[in-house]
């Protein structure tokens, strides 16, 4: 189980980042800012998993950042965040 650094408010959910999400936001260079961003204004959102987790999309210039997310009760825990080719 992911351990949790922090949270903050998206709408009416806390956004949780995980430790895992903050060494991928590191080591592939993605800022909260660019994560808020896909979220908000994503253009592909893939159908939520039995797991309840989903991906969602949007290009940046040449490259698509994708965003992994679990949706919880009263939480969005951010898993995983990174940079993919021409999609």
């Amino acid at each position: 189980m992911a351990r949790i650094r922090k949270y903050e408010k998206l709408g009416n959910k806390r956004l949780i980042w995980t430790t895992h999400v903050q060494k991928r936001m590191s080591k592939r260079e993605v800022t909260k800012k660019q994560i808020y961003e896909t979220l908000k204004n994503h253009e592909v959102s893939l159908p939520k998993q039995p797991d309840n987790t989903q991906e969602f999309r949007r290009r940046v210039g040449s490259k698509v950042h994708y965003i992994v997310i679990e949706h919880c009760p009263k939480v969005i825990k951010v898993i995983t965040t990174g940079w993919g080719g021409e999609k």
